[in-house]
């Protein structure tokens, strides 16, 4: 995930410590599909592939990144087609702002055609907020993301539409994404542009962004970056130039 213009949660888990959740979970896998319990990769994430860039990608993604204390279970692929459902379940007491009592669901699939894939997912959590701030604030959040993306030689295109509804009760806030990206391949270095859009009633938020990669090879690269946003505060604008080592 990348910048945030709009509170977008991407870069956020449902982990209870407010940290990116670590990977921590055991599995069982058979020939009818795959079994994950612990902490894990959120499968809604499989929609986002315009967040294809570094620094600046993802913007406006709006569901957890990654999910923790959950269990999921992906089927195994059949006709091109395979789908997962999964559940959390948290609960517990913290300082601040932190979710209590988290309990949520995932589930979408894919379907792949030539060099077409689709990806859709649903995610839904009731938690409540508890904190100097806000004292048993119950929020309920939905969020529904379809991606497409397409490849062609060295040519690839993605396009993810995205909309989640997060109510308080007393406050419903609605947000609809888009993002758009595009990269070309030529021998040791990748070319890309991106726009992503956050529309969440009152405001749109936009931003586009270039950038440039170059395969150093050893599974690392160099990259320049420039996200341009139409934000008036602060203007957002940035070049972001970067190292990468892939593992």
């Amino acid at each position: 995930g990348g910048r945030d213009i709009s509170d977008a949660s991407s870069d956020n888990s449902t982990d209870l410590a407010e940290i990116i959740v670590r990977h921590a979970n055991a599995g069982l896998k058979t020939k009818f599909g795959s079994l994950t319990i612990g902490r894990q990769n959120n499968p809604l994430n499989a929609t986002y592939v315009a967040d294809v860039f570094e620094f600046n990608s993802g913007v406006g993604e709006q569901s957890p990144y990654r999910i923790g204390n959950a269990i999921v279970y992906k089927a195994k692929s059949v006709a091109g087609v395979k789908g997962y459902a999964g559940a959390m379940l948290e609960g517990g007491d913290g300082a601040g702002t932190e979710e209590q009592k988290l309990t949520g669901a995932v589930f979408g699939g894919a379907y792949s055609i030539g060099d077409i894939n689709i990806n859709a997912g649903y995610f839904l959590a009731d938690y409540t907020l508890k904190g100097a701030a806000v004292t048993n604030t119950k929020t309920e959040f939905t969020d529904w993301s379809v991606g497409v993306s397409y490849s062609m030689g060295e040519m690839y295109f993605g396009v993810n539409v995205e909309s989640s509804t997060s109510d308080t009760g007393a406050t419903e806030t609605d947000k609809d994404v888009i993002d758009l990206a595009a990269t070309y391949t030529m021998k040791t270095v990748t070319y890309g542009v991106g726009y992503a859009s956050v529309d969440d009633g009152t405001d749109t938020s936009t931003r586009i962004l270039l950038g440039a990669y170059v395969n150093l090879g050893g599974n690392s690269d160099c990259y320049f970056e420039t996200g341009q946003y139409n934000e008036e505060a602060g203007d957002g604008d940035n070049y972001v130039f970067g190292y990468r080592v892939k593992f």
